[in-house]
Order: C-alpha cells, then sequence, then structure tokens
C-alpha cells in the first residue's frame, strides 16, 4: 500500500499536455515515463491536460501499467471545468470514480483545488468537505496566492497544503500568505518554480492562443516591467 503523503518533489504534468507544443500521445508517454524513473515523489495532473478530456491521464495510467513496481503517487487537480456543470458536485463524484478506475484509490494521494475564486468559495468548500468525508487519508490542497481566500477557507475547512506560485523571475508574489499557512499548520508547495518554460527563452507573453500565464502577462505589461525582468536575470 502506497503512503498518502506528499514527498519533496512533484511535476506538473501541463507541460506535457500539448498546452504548449502539440505532441503525440508517444511523446506524452515518454516524457511521463521519464519523470517518474527520475524518482519524483508523485506527479500533479488534471483531467483537462491534454488536446482532449483524460488525455495525459489515460497516457499516464498506460506509463504506471509499464512499471508497475514504482511508488510515485497521483495529485489530482479539479475545479478547472466545475463551472460548465449545473451540478458541481455531482460532477466531482464522476471525475473522481474516473480517476479511481485509471489510477486505483491507493494511488491518488491527494486532490488540490486549482485557483481558488471568491465566487466559487461555497462551491469549493462543499466540495472539499466531501472529499475528506470520502476518503480521510487523502490529503487536499489549494491552489493560490491569495491570502484572503485561504483565510476564508480555513475558517469552514481544513487544508493540508496549499500551491503558491512562486518564482525567482516573478516581482508580484505576495509571500505573506507563506505566514497564513504556517500559522495554521498548513504545508506550503512552490509550483510554477521554473515558470512554464520561461526560463529556455522559446515561449514569451504571446506564444499561446488558448494559455497565457501570469507572470508572462505582468512583465510584459510596460517597458518597467520589462525591465525589471531583465535586471533579475541578469
Amino acid at each position: 500500500m502506497m503512503k498518502k503523503t506528499l514527498g519533496p518533489l512533484g511535476m506538473g504534468l501541463l507541460g506535457v499536455s500539448s498546452k504548449y507544443r502539440k505532441q503525440s500521445e508517444q511523446e506524452m508517454f515518454h516524457l511521463i515515463e521519464l519523470i517518474l524513473k527520475n524518482n519524483v515523489s508523485y506527479v500533479d495532473t488534471a483531467t483537462v491536460y491534454g488536446e482532449e478530456k483524460y488525455q495525459t491521464n489515460r497516457v499516464l495510467s498506460e506509463v504506471f501499467k509499464s512499471m508497475p513496481d514504482i511508488q510515485t503517487g497521483v495529485v489530482n487537480k479539479f475545479g478547472l471545468d466545475l463551472s460548465e456543470f449545473m451540478d458541481p458536485l455531482e460532477a466531482l463524484k464522476r471525475e473522481y470514480e474516473d480517476m479511481k478506475r485509471l489510477f486505483g484509490e491507493d494511488r491518488i494521494i491527494a486532490h488540490v483545488i486549482h485557483r481558488l475564486s471568491s465566487e466559487t468559495l461555497d462551491r469549493d468548500i462543499e466540495l472539499l468537505t466531501f472529499l475528506r468525508k470520502e476518503n480521510p487519508t487523502v490529503k487536499l490542497g489549494v491552489c493560490t496566492n491569495n491570502e484572503v481566500l485561504l483565510a476564508d477557507l480555513l475558517e469552514c475547512v481544513h487544508v493540508d497544503f496549499v500551491q503558491v506560485a512562486i518564482n525567482l523571475l516573478d516581482f508580484y508574489n505576495n509571500l505573506s500568505i507563506l505566514d497564513l499557512a504556517k500559522q495554521n499548520g498548513v504545508l506550503v508547495q512552490a509550483r510554477s518554480v521554473l515558470s512554464s518554460g520561461l526560463l529556455n527563452g522559446e515561449y514569451d507573453v504571446s506564444s499561446f492562443s488558448h494559455f497565457k500565464d501570469s507572470i508572462r502577462k505582468r512583465y510584459a505589461q510596460s517597458d518597467d516591467s520589462i525591465q525589471k525582468y531583465t535586471l533579475r536575470i541578469s
């Protein structure tokens, strides 16, 4: 039985899911295989990653089947498309069952809500409460840099970890959320530490037709922002 713990190093699978450039499922398979062979503790994935729903998860499942002894856990990121459904809780239940069929319940070590929002906070509290009751051994987390939203959430339901976008190239981080997390016994996971390929210089703010991350948008907003970014990496 796998330990339901979050190890020191995980890998998000957005970057292998054709969100940045189109790639075959064979390429995705080999990239994920390489990630798992390098002993990451967990992979962070979502049903919407890929050119079609479940594509990345389906490929990940095939990689796990080819490496039956691998102990890498799965962190399920949800909430990216739940607003499309009339009943988000029922949609989450279906997604959870699909995840268990793909990976087995034992491999799912955590669920995380992507980007808390004041408009959906009540919904997110309901979803997290359901998941806590469904399987108390699975960790729960949220993805946000907003300490006000995190504080409001923690008044209603405890989460085990918070994913915070932290990058040395970014000058807009709200690091006060780290103090809030520490005070409430919430583990902090640094995410987007490589800024989605920003370091390799291949992608700029205009590189994506459907995916624009906040760091690129911020440093491209003005000449002053670009100068700050250039100074930081010089």
